[in-house]
């Protein structure tokens, strides 16, 4: 799994914005700060071991912001799925397929609050 994480996390980092496993810190370590809206968290909350050397994850990708108009979290929603959808990738350790299964947008209990997830099958088959 520490190879998809890795891989995860380079290629979310393309976006340029801040990206996060799991949840995004109440604030940042160094400038006790709250992290800076748009952000990415992504997560991997359960697998299935479908063959000797092949792992199905969920990946959930949420992404966050603080404005009312929506125009940027929507173009940042698709730069994130343009980067992800239908990719197949081979490495060293690992061949990934990315396959996406939900786009939706969620209520945030804050009203001031936008979201957005994406949410896909990840396919890794381990050399």
């Amino acid at each position: 799994m520490m190879n998809l994480l890795k891989y995860l996390f380079t290629l979310l980092s393309q976006a340029q914005k801040p990206v996060y496993f799991e949840q995004a810190p109440e604030k940042d370590s160094i400038t006790l700060a709250p992290p800076k809206f748009p952000y990415i968290v992504f997560k991997l909350p359960d697998s299935l071991n479908v063959e000797n050397d092949r792992q199905d994850y969920s990946l959930i990708i949420d992404i966050w912001d603080n404005r009312t108009d929506t125009t940027a979290l929507e173009n940042l929603t698709s730069q994130v799925d343009k980067l992800l959808y239908r990719l197949r990738v081979t490495d060293m350790n690992q061949f990934l397929m990315f396959e996406r299964e939900n786009r939706l947008m969620i209520p945030d209990e804050d009203t001031s609050i936008k979201r957005r997830q994406l949410q896909y099958t990840v396919k890794q088959y381990e050399r």
